[in-house]
Parts: structure tokens; C-alpha cells; sequence
């Protein structure tokens, strides 16, 4: 379960607030600093400490949304190498409150992609490395099969409901208001505590999610970018369709 929670981190993160349209660049092999912040004492509902009111804005911005989808780019710091960091592209779809659509590429590996969709009864995991070979697909029911990828996506959705089980949840506003916000997770779990050590989760002035940023015991950190993110726009119902139910070749 662990190993599999970190194979999903380093699959997204979007693609870990609410929910992950394709061709977004890195923007160069350094990834974007997280803003100072400014760390507010209070207590929130949901036991968490932080600022009360700056998390349940968060929160109903959350319970407000129905669907996400944009791009991301992921940027893996391993310890050694933080100059060098590997980079990874990718565009989601998210429709409240159980189905998804992730589909990551690497610039470098041009036929390489992976594809992770829900339609809320199974989730398929779909790899190919070469288009000489036959893809790996693996298809089981939702449930222990997704349940770390479900957690990495409530991060991006802002879903403290569901993260109180697992970290305490920390809110700090950022010195200038256009700047946003950051919320700090750290792990009370056992289980989750030995693969991460804290995430944060920044926020742009109007409570969505731009950026995850999760960080491992052993150094390693992995920065995930949300971009072109739009809200509550259809999203076609074949997007979340598994593999063999005719599913278009696009997604």
C-alpha cells in the first residue's frame, strides 16, 4: 500500500482544493518556489489549526465545484540531483464526486504515456512505453485499488474532510493577498508519516488550487503545477469510459 501511494504521488499530484486540456510547457527544468506565508493561529471545525475562516473558504469553494480539468507538470527533485529534477506533463478531468481522468507523457519519451481514469465503479490503469508493444492495463474495482490516488486528489480539490483522517491541516495567508494562500497537511497516520513527511497545498487568490508540493523522508520532492484550470465545464461522459468501452483514441 505504501510503495503504492508513492508510485501514484510521482504519477501526478493534478495531480494532487477541487480536481486536473493539453500542451502545457515546464517552463523550464526549475520549478516555481512556494510564496512566504504568513502562518494565522486559530482553530478550525474540522480540528485543524490555522486560519478558521481562510480554511472554510477554501472548503466551500470545494463543496461549490462539480467538475476540474486543465494541465499539469510535475517536477521530481530527487536527493543529488535538485538541479536536474525529471519532468513530467499531463492533463486531467475531475467530476464530483468519484470519477477522473489523468493522462501523464514524458517530453523525452515521446510514445511513452499513462492513462488512470474512475468512472466510479472501476478504475483502469493503462501504460505504454513504445508503440511497438501492446499497452499494460490493469482494471480492478474502486475502493483499496485507488484510495492513495483519491487522497492525492483531495489535496488539489481542498477536500479537509477527507484529509483530516490522515494530517493535521494548517492554513497560512501569503504577506500580499494576490499571492494567495498555502495549507500545510502533516501526517498523523503511521502509514502515510513513512512515505511523506509534510504537503502543501498553494492557492491562488480565489481558493484554487495552483500547485502541490509533497515531500518525502528521503529528500525526495516532488512539485506538481496546475495549469489552464477550468471549472465546472461538461465534460464529455466517455472521458471516464475504461479501456475496451470504445473509449476515443484522444483521451
Amino acid at each position: 500500500m505504501r510503495k503504492r501511494f508513492l508510485a501514484i504521488s510521482l504519477t501526478i499530484s493534478a495531480g494532487i482544493g477541487s480536481a486536473l486540456a493539453a500542451g502545457a510547457e515546464a517552463g523550464g527544468s526549475e520549478a516555481p518556489a512556494m510564496p512566504p506565508a504568513t502562518v494565522v493561529e486559530a482553530t478550525h471545525p474540522l480540528d485543524a489549526s490555522g486560519d478558521a475562516a481562510l480554511l472554510e473558504r477554501i472548503a466551500a469553494v470545494a463543496r461549490a465545484m462539480k467538475t476540474m480539468q486543465g494541465t499539469f507538470v510535475k517536477h521530481t527533485f530527487n536527493p543529488g540531483m535538485q538541479d536536474d529534477p525529471v519532468v513530467t506533463k499531463g492533463k486531467f478531468a475531475i467530476a464530483v464526486p468519484d470519477k477522473y481522468n489523468l493522462v501523464e507523457t514524458k517530453p523525452d519519451e515521446p510514445e511513452y504515456r499513462k492513462r488512470t481514469c474512475s468512472d466510479g465503479a472501476s478504475i483502469a490503469e493503462i501504460e505504454q512505453i513504445s508503440s511497438e508493444l501492446e499497452p499494460d492495463t490493469h482494471v480492478r474495482a474502486v475502493g483499496d485499488a485507488d484510495v492513495e490516488l483519491r487522497r492525492v486528489l483531495a489535496c488539489v480539490r481542498g477536500d479537509f474532510t477527507q484529509l483530516k483522517a490522515d494530517f493535521s491541516v494548517m492554513a497560512a495567508v501569503a504577506p500580499k493577498p494576490a499571492d494567495g494562500s498555502t495549507v500545510t497537511l502533516t501526517p498523523t497516520n503511521a502509514d502515510v508519516a513513512h512515505d511523506l513527511t509534510k504537503v502543501e497545498i498553494r492557492l491562488d487568490a480565489a481558493c484554487h488550487a495552483s500547485a502541490i508540493e509533497l515531500v518525502q523522508p528521503s529528500g525526495t520532492r516532488i512539485l506538481v503545477r496546475i495549469d489552464g484550470a477550468e471549472y465546472d465545464r461538461p465534460i464529455a461522459a466517455d472521458t471516464f469510459s475504461m479501456p475496451g468501452n470504445n473509449l476515443p483514441s484522444g483521451k
